[in-house]
């Protein structure tokens, strides 16, 4: 392969990838995970996640998947996602 094939080779994987912009698209759109709408917050139209976790509490009690993983590490001193949810009991 001489340096011109592998030149046109590159140029046509960089051609290929989304830009930022069609990846925010695909990622922000209707039915998307990240889906945006706009909300009047104290009177003021603003953008915010259409499927965001109305309070911290959700985004505790959603956090409960991860268990046993390491919520909190502080040295030799660690907390799990499963203790974190006991101490707000």
């Amino acid at each position: 392969m001489n340096s011109d094939t592998q030149h046109a080779d590159s140029s046509a994987a960089i051609s290929d990838t989304p830009s930022l912009a069609d990846l925010h698209a695909v990622l922000t759109g209707p039915g998307a995970p990240f889906e945006m709408e706009i909300a009047v917050i104290r009177g003021v139209p603003t953008r915010v996640w259409k499927n965001a976790p109305g309070t911290l509490n959700e985004i505790f009690q959603a956090s409960l998947i991860f268990d046993d993983r390491d919520f909190l590490v502080f040295e030799a001193e660690r907390a799990t996602y499963a203790l974190s949810s006991t101490l707000g009991s």
